[in-house]
């Protein structure tokens, strides 16, 4: 009878690593697909192409030096496959095709909050990994899920962090004691402008600053003159807001025409980082202040982040022209973190193995591009050591201000007047 045990025992045991090997190994045959979900068309699109650009340097440069998992002598290539999340319903479809029709087993995030809500579910009920590099919804990583890992910062730090610098250094600049200054909130109502807008007016409540107004509309409207009025009315010292491209350029355009000035203007990422900004406002862009994930410069990294820096920066220029946008900055920092410290180390595209790499992963500040490290909490599978900094459009380039660590410049405030412009 024992001998017979025994003899099962070893036989559940060999069917158990024939089966392991057959789900790690499944993709393993041919290249290793990752898919990668971004808005590529509609009004988003601009921000999702961005964003898959630095995905492609991602990959370029991890094939190029031979692909993953060459310690164990596979050397496999990675091939990203795009899908188009419009929207809520395109993400989740898109979503199903990549798990179901394209096979892959993991998915990067590409941009809006409330796709990342969705899409992490259908990877969660599928067994997929699911990486966000940019949806910043505190939500998103409040759910328990074990296979979503979110590299980027959270709403709630954007926006505790704007405030933080309205506080610390706007008084400063401006001359004013924090708690005679006057703050005004505005946001539009997706899940990222809700986020960050709530958690900035509940930073302002906490503060010794006044809010003295808060208001949220919808992206795409095409009249912003009531809510100007409004601000115009309460006369605030400061005006934190969260925009996309759309509704943050007209409003700037309507704030000239109305005559609405403020001595310190502070957006929380979005169109207020993109060169678009500038591009769309020309020099009155100027002096606004932008909460993002930093683009530190290379001497202020590690000597690996600098050099990873460095790297990145030519490339983008190569292959796509210009100075790498924020968005790509994002998309690549948060690709390569995954393939180097994640799936490489995983040795597999299998869920388990890399929920195990995952908890090993330890990246000191410095040795990113964004320069902030990487280390996931055990519970909610959130960086801890995600933060942004502050920029200032300054002369047309985007000039990192606060804090002093990693500033290139100190902010020049108060803004000047629309006539001084």
């Amino acid at each position: 009878m024992r001998r017979i045990m025994r003899v099962m025992l070893c036989a559940l045991l060999f069917i158990g690593i024939v089966m392991s090997v057959g789900a790690a190994g499944e993709q393993e045959e041919g290249n290793v697909k990752i898919g990668a979900l971004a808005p590529m068309t509609g009004g988003k699109a601009l921000l999702g192409q961005r964003l898959v650009q630095g995905f492609e340097i991602a990959v370029d440069m991890i094939n190029e030096a031979g692909g993953v998992w060459q310690a164990n002598g596979e050397g496999k290539m990675l091939e990203l496959v795009v899908g188009d999340a419009c929207d809520v319903q395109a993400a989740m479809s898109e979503a199903e095709r990549l798990i179901q029709q394209e096979k892959v087993k993991v998915i990067i995030d590409g941009h809006l909050s409330s796709n990342a809500m969705v899409v992490s579910k259908v990877c969660e009920q599928n067994d997929t990994i699911y990486i966000a590099t940019v949806g910043i919804m505190d939500p998103i990583t409040e759910r328990g899920y074990q296979n979503l890992f979110r590299v980027t910062v959270l709403a709630s730090t954007f926006a505790k962090d704007s405030v933080r610098f309205v506080e610390e250094c706007v008084s400063e600049k401006i001359g004013m004691d924090p708690k005679n200054m006057r703050v005004a909130v505005i946001h539009e109502d997706s899940g990222f402008g809700s986020s960050v807008g709530a958690a900035a007016k509940k930073a302002v409540e906490e503060s010794p600053m006044e809010l003295v107004y808060y208001q949220s509309y919808t992206s795409g409207t095409n009249d912003l003159t009531s809510l100007i009025m409004q601000l115009k009315d309460k006369r605030p010292d400061v005006v934190v807001a969260t925009q996309y491209p759309h509704d943050g350029l007209l409003f700037w355009e309507q704030a000239e025409s109305l005559g609405f000035n403020v001595p310190a203007f502070v957006g929380t990422g979005a169109i207020h980082s993109m060169p678009d900004w500038i591009e769309g406002t020309g020099s009155k862009g100027n002096f606004v202040c932008g909460y993002e994930l930093g683009f530190i410069t290379p001497d202020n990294l590690s000597a690996k982040g600098k050099a990873l820096s460095l790297e990145f920066r030519e490339r983008y220029d190569k292959k796509f022209g210009g100075f790498p946008p924020t968005m790509s900055v994002i998309g690549f920092q948060g690709a390569y973190t995954f393939f180097t410290e994640m799936l490489d180390k995983a040795g597999a595209t299998d869920s388990a193995a890399l929920r195990e790499a995952a908890t090993k992963v330890d990246v000191p500040a410095g040795d990113t591009i964004y320069g902030f490290g990487v280390k996931f909490n055990p519970e909610t599978h959130q960086n801890d050591r995600a933060v942004g900094v502050m920029y200032q459009w300054l002369d047309g380039e985007f000039t990192i201000v606060w804090p002093e660590d990693w500033a290139d410049a100190d902010p020049i405030l108060p803004m000047p007047t629309w006539d001084e412009r």
